[in-house]
């Protein structure tokens, strides 16, 4: 349970009621933003269980998934002759299946992602009908929000999970706390001295938008550059944190210049207190879901053809 904040914990224990004897048979799906530690609380009831982890993204494209599930032709026929099942869904060994990014499932996908869960069985690439072993365990994750949600919480295809659950992810001091003696492999007794850090990280945060990815990121890259006599210290943790937002403004170019790292703090200070992390916000909102990029335009300019108008909603 090593990296769980004690909430963490309590929806490990609360997976583990739910699930009881019937484990193997059962399903779970956790719904929650990125970072809120959905996968974390997965890899901890295959640890409990003494289960490998396997991982499948689901909102990769139609082949790769349906080939990662349930195999390829070639892997279909080898299967008909040996006589075990094809795919990551094949798998007789001890196993926990998670299935991420289950908002951006292929509509095409619905009906045999469906089967699997609620029958467990599926049909291969020749149509070979197969069961599932009884030593695999499937979780299900799907974030939000995503640009891309063609599977939301009340679609027909999470029905079909045994168990739901939506994880919130909390940040309190006492919580990154546990997080950073966890990650860090030190013990925080007395956390007076660390205050400000723990105040820093839990403003950030709340702007970073993928939670517990940003923080392992800059808490691995604090111990890696840090002291060991120094390793929580407050201005390197800032220059960490800072090259998070460095990184989006070289994103955003305009006409061939980038926003300077000291003009977005200074726009940022005319920002209310409560509000100081609206602008990382929105920043980051800009470099992710808006702004492809001179470079990016211009290929996709070329690809338009020779048209009189033309017409562009998020090239």
């Amino acid at each position: 349970m090593d990296d769980m904040t004690p909430y963490q914990t309590q929806i490990l224990k609360a997976i583990l009621s739910r699930l009881e004897d019937d484990l193997i048979l059962s399903s779970t799906l956790l719904i929650g933003p990125r970072g809120a530690g959905k996968r974390t609380c997965a890899r901890a009831v295959a640890n409990h269980r003494n289960l490998s982890f396997i991982e499948i993204p689901l909102n990769d494209s139609k082949s790769n998934v349906s080939q990662r599930l349930f195999g390829t032709e070639s892997e279909s026929r080898l299967a008909v002759e040996e006589g075990y099942a094809p795919g990551d869904v094949g798998r007789d060994s001890p196993c926990l299946l998670y299935l991420s990014g289950l908002q951006g499932l292929d509509p095409e996908l619905f009906q045999q992602i469906h089967r699997l869960i609620a029958s467990r069985e599926y049909l291969d690439p020749l149509g070979h009908r197969w069961r599932l072993s009884s030593n695999l365990l499937i979780f299900g994750a799907m974030s939000f929000p995503n640009e891309v949600v063609n599977v939301t919480p009340e679609h027909w295809v999470t029905s079909v999970f045994a168990n739901i659950l939506q994880i919130i992810p909390r940040f309190s001091t006492d919580e990154l706390a546990v997080l950073c003696g966890n990650i860090l492999r030190i013990e925080i007794i007395d956390r007076t001295p660390f205050s400000n850090i723990l105040e820093l990280l839990e403003q950030s945060l709340r702007s970073a938008d993928d939670g517990l990815h940003s923080l392992r990121r800059w808490l691995q890259s604090l111990a890696t550059e840090a002291l060991p006599t120094n390793i929580l210290n407050l201005s390197q943790v800032s220059q960490i944190i800072a090259r998070d937002i460095d990184y989006l403004l070289r994103k955003i170019e305009y006409r061939g210049n980038f926003l300077s790292q000291a003009k977005f703090n200074l726009w940022s200070q005319q920002f209310p207190s409560d509000m100081r992390y609206y602008p990382s916000v929105i920043l980051k909102n800009i470099a992710d879901k808006y702004y492809i990029g001179s470079q990016k335009y211009h290929s996709r300019f070329c690809q338009v053809g020779t048209f009189d108008r033309v017409f562009c909603n998020r090239l």
